[in-house]
């Protein structure tokens, strides 16, 4: 068995040089193939029996192999056999003179043969057959580089789509549950937020006198009104707030002013009286348009306002 030294070009690029093995029992046929391969792009191995070169398949990963098809103890047929069984990556060309004929034909069969050649061979023949061979398994191997990496990359795909449904669920549920917190905190404040309207009713009522259940009567006529609108509930609940609460500036007035009628107070204690409409409005900045104010709670201005002050004046109508 003998390799060929390799020059310094080949060391450095040693890892992406094609190897070619070429067996061969008679040693003046090996060294003819090696000066013929000589300048070459290619790692060039020779063994002089199928035993040595079964030996290199086992150290070297081998892309091309020639064989002699007469050779004793093991013949070119049986060697590449047994390479297209144990390393089917490798192309195999077989050697063989006029009176091999009958016996390359089983050895194509039987090896799958890429090419065999005639001795003695055509040495521009000899070195197309093995660029084209070594072009084909590049391409081939190109294939299976390929497909390789298609189906990791399809797999890693898979792998993040799972990955990705996965986040979009936990997401999915982390929403639902800040929903519900925030659903749950809504309906909190807004028992507040009517809680809070009923103390400063109730703050209004206690007052005594005519003013006492004013408020809630404008509120419940307000609603009615509302009703017969055809507006929708929340609507309606916004006006019978603002009903509510139209009096709240009375809580700075005085008990002679709120307890008197309106008819019986004289021109400056009517003055006195009306500065409980601009008070409402300082009020009105307790509950409007605070962010703490529930949405559906706000009374609007536009539609809703005019129908609030209908409402309103219907009452003290009905009141003075």
């Amino acid at each position: 068995m003998e390799v060929t030294p390799p020059s310094d070009l080949e060391v450095k690029t040693a890892d992406v040089r094609p190897v070619i093995l070429f067996v061969d029992d008679e040693a003046n046929i090996l060294s003819s193939m090696r000066r013929l391969f000589h300048s070459s792009p290619y790692s060039i191995l020779t063994a002089n029996s199928g035993h040595e070169a079964l030996a290199l398949f086992e150290q070297s990963a081998i892309d091309l192999v020639v064989s002699d098809m007469r050779m004793p103890e093991q013949s070119g047929a049986e060697l590449l056999t047994l390479v297209r069984a144990r390393w089917p990556d490798t192309v195999r060309i077989i050697l063989t003179g006029h009176a091999d004929l009958t016996d390359t034909i089983r050895a194509i069969n039987s090896g799958e043969i890429y090419r065999y050649l005639l001795k003695p061979w055509n040495d521009e023949e000899f070195t197309s057959v093995v660029k084209d061979a070594l072009a084909i398994k590049a391409l081939r191997d190109e294939k299976v580089r390929l497909e390789t990496l298609v189906r990791q990359q399809n797999s890693e795909l898979q792998s993040l789509n799972s990955s990705l449904e996965e986040k979009v669920r936990e997401r999915t549920a982390k929403v639902q549950r800040t929903m519900g917190l925030l659903s749950t905190a809504h309906e909190s404040l807004k028992k507040s937020f009517l809680t809070s309207i009923k103390v400063f009713t109730a703050l209004i009522e206690q007052r005594g006198g005519v003013i006492a259940g004013h408020s809630r009567r404008v509120a419940e006529l307000a609603r009615k009104i509302a009703h017969e609108l055809g507006l929708s509930d929340t609507d309606g609940q916004e006006i019978m707030v603002a009903g509510l609460l139209h009096d709240i500036g009375k809580l700075g007035l005085p008990d002679k002013l709120i307890q008197t009628p309106y008819v019986l107070l004289s021109s400056a204690e009517r003055v006195e009286f009306e500065k409980h409409t601009v008070n409402r409005h300082r009020g009105d900045q307790m509950f409007w348009p605070t962010p703490a104010t529930p949405p559906g709670m706000r009374v609007r201005t536009g539609r809703l306002e005019q129908l609030r002050s209908i409402c309103l004046q219907l009452m003290h109508i009905a009141r003075f």
